[in-house]
């Protein structure tokens, strides 16, 4: 596993919010989208990686509820918030379980990295199941983008109400083949979003936002500088223990039962 300095965040994730500007819906990689490569290498590969066919993704994004896994009819529905676009709600903290739980643990995770993929559709069920929904675990997921598709995503999923976001968090790491390495994810995200009450006035507005932009790439930096989290999938645990890259259920319960003992 590979690690970079602050410095090339920095300069990266700057260089992120000038291709917005420039090409909403660039699909240039702008950090490693794995957790074995550094952003240099990634960025020198990103134009070698083919991007899946651009009819067949059009014809796959049509809105339709036969094709779309996500959907808000078994979604509780919470007071409705004044500015799904605003700061406050965007970058505010996204949690499950009890907050007065005896462990705390945080991930950080970027929507396009497969591990993270993997984490999420494997180990983390087992995990909610067997401590958070228990009340042993209090849980925070913190997003850590590694490139443009992956920013959307956070943007995107952060500005749905949050009662959805675990919800939509879910549904992009299980489809993550369909939409994070393909041409037309913008138009993927902003559709399915939809259903899950996100307006294509709200969507656009999120992605167009800077000062939120500018904020989650300062939650990256300070997550590089308190824990050295450099790839992703990356744990923390009672805020001291540091795992880093996915781990089965059997290596989480281990360290979860021992700071439970």
């Amino acid at each position: 596993m590979k690690s970079f300095k602050p410095l090339w965040a920095i300069l990266i994730l700057v260089a992120l919010g000038a291709l917005f500007m420039l090409s909403p819906y660039s699909q240039k990689t702008i950090m490693a989208a794995d957790s074995d490569e550094s952003p240099a290498e990634v960025v020198a590969m990103a134009d070698e990686q083919p991007a899946h066919d651009a009819a067949s993704m059009a014809t796959e994004n049509a809105v339709s509820q036969s094709h779309v896994a996500v959907q808000a009819d078994d979604v509780e529905e919470e007071t409705a918030t004044s500015d799904l676009t605003s700061e406050e709600h965007v970058l505010s903290a996204r949690t499950l379980g009890d907050p007065n739980a005896p462990v705390k643990l945080e991930e950080f995770a970027s929507l396009s990295c497969p591990h993270c993929a993997h984490f999420h559709t494997d180990v983390f069920p087992q995990i909610k199941e067997a401590y958070i929904d228990t009340g042993k675990v209090f849980f925070t997921f913190t997003d850590f983008p590694l490139n443009a598709p992956a920013l959307e995503g956070t943007l995107i999923s952060r500005c749905l109400p949050k009662a959805r976001y675990f919800k939509f968090l879910s549904f992009l790491f299980e489809k993550q083949p369909d939409w994070a390495f393909a041409d037309g994810y913008t138009q993927y995200l902003k559709q399915n979003s939809r259903l899950l009450g996100l307006s294509e006035q709200d969507a656009e507005a999120c992605l167009t936002n800077e000062t939120l932009r500018v904020g989650l790439i300062g939650k990256v930096q300070a997550a590089q500088e308190k824990y050295e989290i450099n790839s992703t999938p990356s744990f923390v645990l009672n805020g001291t223990d540091v795992i880093n890259g996915g781990q089965s259920f059997e290596e989480f319960q281990k360290k979860i039962d021992a700071l439970l003992k």
